[in-house]
C-alpha cells in the first residue's frame, strides 16, 4: 500500500549505488584497522653505544584510531543521503515515543514486544509554505520472537498491528541479524523481508537492509549509569502493484543505561523516500526510546 503523506513506516534497511547520480545514495564502504607491532627490548643505540628503554605500549595509538574509524564511520553515513532539490521537497516533523518489552526464554528463544506511536507536529515545503498542527498519526504494536542460531546471529520472525486512522493493517516480520564485535565497535547487519496487508489495498513487499553501531562513551560497553552512542543506516525497498520506491533512514540516538534492566535513548530518526521520482519527502522524528529486560 502507498504511504499516506504522513506515514513512513515505523520499524528499524539494501544498499544501491547509482554511479554519477546525485539523488541516490552511494553503497559505504569503509574499513576498521588496527595496529599491531613486536615487542622491541630496546631502542637503537646511543652515540655512546648504549641501549636505552624504549616503550612498546601501543594502547594510546589504538584507542586514536579507533575514534578515527567511528567518526569516519558516521560521516559516512551522512554523506550517503540525497539532498539534491532540497527546496522543492516536502517534509514533516513529529514525535515518535516507543516502549520495547524484552523477555528471554530457554534454548536461546526471546520476545521483543514493542509499543510506537507517531504524532505530527509540523508538515510542508523548504521553500516556505508550512503547516503547525498537532495531529495523531498512528500507532504500532509488534511482537517479534528470535531465537540466536550461532555465536553473532539471529533468526526472527513476527507481526506487527497498525492502527491508523479507523483503519487496521497487518504485517508478517521475517528477519535476520549478525553482529561484529570489535575491540571498541560492534556493528549489526539485519536483513529483513516483510508484508504488509489491508482491506482494499494491494499487498506491499519490503526488502530492508540495516547497518547499525552502538558506541559506548565509557570504556568498552556501557554499563548502568553511563551513556552510548547508537547509529543506524536503513535501506528499504518497497514494491506494490508493480511501483518501486526506496527510502532511507539514519538514526542517530544518546543512549542512557539506567540499569541492567532499563536503557533509555532520544534522538533524531531522520527518513527520505519518493526521492527516486522528484517527488522527495523528508521526515524528522524526534525519537523517546525505552527499553525493558524482564
Amino acid at each position: 500500500m502507498l504511504k499516506k503523506p504522513t506515514e513512513i513506516s515505523s520499524e528499524m534497511t539494501s544498499e544501491r549505488l547509482h554511479v554519477g547520480s546525485s539523488n541516490v545514495p552511494g553503497v559505504l564502504l569503509f574499513g576498521l584497522g588496527e595496529v599491531a607491532c613486536e615487542p622491541c627490548a630496546t631502542s637503537p643505540k646511543s652515540n655512546a653505544g648504549v641501549a636505552l628503554p624504549f616503550s612498546t605500549n601501543m594502547q594510546p595509538l589504538r584507542g586514536h584510531i579507533e575514534i578515527h574509524n567511528q567518526l569516519f564511520f558516521i560521516a559516512c553515513l551522512w554523506l550517503s543521503f540525497p539532498f539534491a532539490g532540497l527546496a522543492q521537497a516536502r517534509y514533516q516533523m513529529g514525535l515518535l515515543p516507543s516502549i520495547n518489552l524484552n523477555y528471554k526464554l530457554k534454548s536461546n528463544w526471546s520476545l521483543n514486544f514493542k509499543v510506537e506511536s507517531r504524532q505530527l507536529l509540523q508538515n510542508g515545503t523548504f521553500d516556505g509554505g508550512s503547516e503547525r498542527d498537532f495531529e495523531y498519526v498512528l500507532t504500532d504494536y509488534s511482537l517479534i520472537a528470535a531465537k540466536k542460531v550461532g555465536l553473532n546471529s539471529r533468526i526472527s520472525g513476527g507481526y506487527l498491528f497498525r492502527f491508523r486512522e479507523g483503519e487496521a493493517i497487518h504485517r508478517l516480520i521475517q528477519q535476520f541479524t549478525i553482529t561484529q564485535r570489535l575491540t571498541q565497535l560492534r556493528l549489526s547487519h539485519r536483513l529483513v523481508t516483510d508484508q504488509t496487508f489491508s482491506v482494499g489495498e494491494p499487498t506491499e513487499y519490503r526488502l530492508r537492509y540495516r547497518l547499525a553501531t552502538e558506541i559506548p562513551l565509557n570504556g568498552q560497553s556501557a554499563d548502568p549509569k553511563e551513556f552510548y552512542l547508537k547509529i543506524s543506516n536503513e535501506y528499504l525497498n518497497s514494491m506494490e502493484s508493480g511501483e518501486y520506491d526506496l527510502e532511507i533512514r539514519l538514526v542517530p540516538l544518546l543512549g542512557f543505561a539506567i540499569t541492567e534492566r532499563h536503557k533509555v535513548e532520544a534522538g533524531l530518526d531522520y527518513r527520505v523516500n519518493s526521492f527516486l521520482n522528484q517527488n522527495a519527502r523528508h521526515s524528522f522524528w524526534t525519537s523517546l526510546n525505552w527499553f525493558i529486560e524482564i
